[in-house]
């Protein structure tokens, strides 16, 4: 079996409702937000955050308070897909990642992760505003639909070596991105302190790419020397390495991040 085709199977184990846990909806069949929204408040108070943000759910003491099965059901799955995410970080693996993420995309929960565009409201169901629920720092998952990547900005242009503009990044507090980067040798970036939504423990970043001159570029002060590419405030996509504001938080970061 190939690598893909092993995280697959993985990954479809990981996602199936855990044992002893009735199924409230087949396996082909999609959750709505508002049934999402509704068992994670019914759930927050049975769900810790264990190392690396993974979920920990007590499904026996859900049971014991009184907390409906599709509640039950809906949170564990959504346990297993994030931890699933987590422990593909975990592993630097690109394609595990890919996979999961796709899966959320597509599965079960993809009315959340990957609404369809209907001018603001759910196809189906009840038709609730999607802005209006599953928000965390300012955003809901829904906002991957319309989020516009933040406006590049070319910075410390005309630098004359490469050790002068890594200096210069160090000084203003950007540090080395190891993983994930697409280009981890010249990827830095910064906690943004004031993050949207009154998130300001990790959750937004700004980002700076090291770049050598081109002559051929058509702009002249990115012709010869150094310089950097960034973009300011953006979700960060080290979701190992601070608290979530939410249960989706890791999921919408790392789905953020490919789709813009």
């Amino acid at each position: 079996m190939t690598r893909t085709g092993a995280w697959m199977a993985v990954l479809a184990a990981a996602l199936l409702a855990p044992a002893g846990i009735a199924a409230h909806a087949d396996e082909g069949e999609k959750f709505l937000p508002q049934e999402i929204h509704a068992a994670f408040e019914a759930a927050e108070p049975y769900v810790r955050y264990g190392e690396y943000n993974h979920l920990v759910v007590d499904v026996e003491s859900m049971r014991a308070g009184g907390i409906q099965d599709v509640d039950i059901e809906i949170m564990s799955k959504w346990a297993a897909h994030s931890n699933a995410l987590v422990d593909a970080v975990l592993a630097r693996n690109q394609t595990a990642i890919g996979i999961v993420i796709e899966d959320g995309r597509e599965g079960q929960f993809s009315l959340m992760t990957n609404p369809p565009s209907t001018g603001g409201a759910w196809a189906g169901g009840g038709h609730a505003p999607i802005r209006q629920i599953l928000t965390a720092c300012g955003v809901t998952y829904s906002d991957n639909k319309w989020d516009k990547r933040p406006v590049l900005e070319y910075i410390y242009t005309g630098t004359a070596s490469r050790g002068e503009l890594v200096s210069a990044l160090k000084r203003d507090g950007f540090g080395l991105v190891i993983f994930p980067s697409s280009d981890p040798l010249n990827d830095y970036q910064r906690i943004n302190p004031v993050g949207k939504g009154g998130c300001t423990g990790g959750e937004y970043r700004d980002q700076r790419i090291i770049h050598r001159g081109d002559p051929r570029n058509s702009n002249p002060d990115l012709r010869t020397g150094w310089y950097t590419t960034g973009h300011t405030n953006e979700p960060n996509p080290q979701i190992l390495s601070y608290g979530w504001p939410s249960f989706w938080w890791g999921d919408y970061v790392t789905n953020w991040h490919r789709v813009n």
